[in-house]
């Protein structure tokens, strides 16, 4: 039953009638929406058919509305949670029109990238609802009623979450800089023409003045780096010729996760590119140094290095450890 369904919603009954309008919405990009008012069949239990979907679907919305999470809704999103540490089952919170400006959000659940339909169900919001579901970011929007149909049975997500090779590589645009207006627009623009293409190094980092700065070390130790601003877009931006990752730890600024960094190297697990990670505080986020946790975690995520950001040797114990790696 569950291989015929795309996303499984999870919401307040009270949130209702916009669930229903943003299910139909899903449903003209060619998804096929799991919804219990369209799904249980009276009459028969309905706990353990939420089970087997919450084990088998290849993605879960978690609809935050007005109402904020429902008495059911709050079980569904732990299973949805244990599904992400089991097989890394997409979770995508989503939040509603009428959620407030400051939603309080679950702990665990403030990890994932969200997604904001609170000014409405509009195209922006709409389509990286659909990335998230698909795998497969939108390349352009079509007609309401004959949009693009995502790639493949399951939208073109693989099993480990990473979207398919041979997807469209997408080309630096104008949404990898900061808005004209910003006093740092032109120097940023200098700073990525001056790469030499194609990149050995990609630069995950939310902030705009320490991505300049970050970027301009690199280059200036012989580097070729790519720059992005969140987990998501260095999932997008994977190629061969990546040796190394160099990811902050917090990526919220631009629409990440208070934990991408981490998050990026369990999507990145079997891919065998090592990761650095930095912060102002890495050992706020991870497990104590020293402690048999992550030493497992250090193993089996390949990363590379922890640097704080605050450390008088930051840039010398960065480059010194990316040159070991470029250099085999």
């Amino acid at each position: 039953m569950s291989e015929s369904f795309h996303v499984f919603l999870s919401h307040n009954s009270q949130d209702k009638p916009i669930v229903r309008k943003l299910a139909q919405e899903l449903k003209l990009y060619d998804l096929r929406v799991w919804l219990d008012e369209e799904q249980l069949v009276p009459g028969r239990p309905w706990q353990e058919v939420l089970e087997t979907i919450i084990e088998t679907i290849p993605a879960a919305a978690v609809l935050i509305g007005e109402s904020g999470l429902g008495p059911w809704e709050d079980p569904e999103m732990r299973a949805c949670l244990l599904e992400f540490v089991k097989r890394k089952l997409p979770v995508i919170p989503v939040l509603l029109p009428g959620t407030p400006a400051s939603p309080k959000l679950p702990l665990f659940l403030q990890s994932f990238t969200w997604v904001d339909l609170r000014d409405g169900l509009n195209d922006f919001g709409l389509e990286k609802l659909v990335w998230g579901i698909t795998g497969a970011k939108p390349t352009k929007r079509a007609r309401r009623g004959n949009r693009v149909t995502p790639k493949g049975k399951l939208g073109g997500r693989q099993p480990n979450g990473v979207v398919e090779a041979g997807s469209e590589h997408t080309p630096i645009t104008d949404s990898h800089f900061p808005h004209p207006n910003h006093p740092s627009f032109g120097e940023e623009i200098k700073v990525l023409d001056s790469t030499v293409w194609p990149p050995n190094i990609l630069v995950v980092e939310d902030n705009l003045n320490l991505r300049i700065n970050l970027s301009k070390k690199l280059t200036d130790s012989g580097f070729t780096c790519e720059l992005v601003r969140n987990e998501n877009e260095a999932v997008d931006r994977l190629s061969s010729t990546l040796r190394a990752i160099v990811a902050d730890i917090n990526l919220h600024e631009a629409g990440g996760s208070i934990t991408g960094g981490i998050l990026l190297a369990a999507k990145l697990e079997g891919r065998k590119i090592p990761i650095i990670l930095i912060s102002h505080d890495p050992w706020y986020y991870l497990p104590d140094k020293d402690s048999q946790m992550f030493k497992k975690m250090q193993e089996k995520l390949n990363i590379a290095l922890v640097l704080d950001r605050n450390s008088d040797k930051f840039y010398e114990e960065l480059i010194k450890t990316l040159k070991k790696t470029i250099n085999g």
